[in-house]
């Protein structure tokens, strides 16, 4: 398949720009799941029952409004198809100016974060191989894999897998009757997730900016087809 060469520069910015506001938007999350916490406590003090306190907790702290939480939504599945976009172009880049080292295809340089045990390494190695291409093929061979990398996938691995056991965990207790404990735990899932989206996102921000910076060095030969996505303003 012929792959054509883009400028990601535009890409990169928005990209970035949602990455960063996710940072705020956890904040608020992480701000609201303490409150909410605070406030079960509190009423469990008072002796309220748990399934009224449960019930308190939940609509109090800014993200209880669903006015609030539709915007979130909508800023979560835009960073989600931006991302996907530039990982997809970032890839087809350096399969355009023929970058050796490049054993994943731009398609599934994505596809493979939707693929189950797969998607715990897959998506890791095709990374990889886009940030050594970009790097420069004279470098490919020699050149250890960078720390912003390795951290950035072991964020994404610590964000699916700590929230899941935890989630896992506070169902079981919840089933069998700890209806308290199984909320603190579920608020507790919520916590963890706004701690480690957060660095996530810088993490992947930086990242790509890396990427595009190391990609716009490259001229593209005449062989490859381009075609700049830039935007004017």
């Amino acid at each position: 398949m012929k792959h054509t060469w883009r400028n990601l520069e535009w890409l990169t910015r928005w990209l970035r720009r949602l990455l960063y506001l996710g940072v705020v938007i956890e904040l608020f999350s992480l701000d609201s799941a303490i409150h909410q916490r605070k406030v079960f406590r509190h009423l469990l003090a008072q002796g309220v029952a748990v399934a009224e306190s449960a019930k308190a907790a939940d609509h109090s702290g800014a993200w209880a409004s669903g006015f609030v939480s539709y915007p979130v939504m909508i800023v979560a599945l835009a960073t989600l198809i931006l991302a996907a976009v530039w990982i997809y172009r970032a890839a087809a880049n350096m399969h355009a100016i023929h970058a050796t080292g490049m054993t994943t295809s731009p398609g599934w340089a994505v596809g493979w974060y939707f693929i189950p045990i797969a998607n715990f390494w897959k998506p890791y190695q095709a990374m990889r191989e886009i940030h050594r291409a970009s790097a420069g093929a004279q470098q490919q061979q020699t050149q250890a894999t960078p720390i912003l990398l390795r951290l950035w996938w072991l964020l994404w691995l610590l964000g699916f897998l700590i929230p899941w056991f935890i989630g896992t965990y506070a169902g079981m207790t919840a089933r069998h009757g700890n209806v308290a404990e199984g909320w603190l735990l579920t608020n507790a899932e919520q916590l963890v997730s706004s701690l480690i989206d957060m660095p996530l996102n810088l993490a992947f921000a930086l990242l790509i900016a890396r990427i595009w910076q190391m990609q716009s060095m490259h001229a593209a030969p005449p062989s490859a087809p381009t075609l700049t996505t830039e935007v004017a303003g």
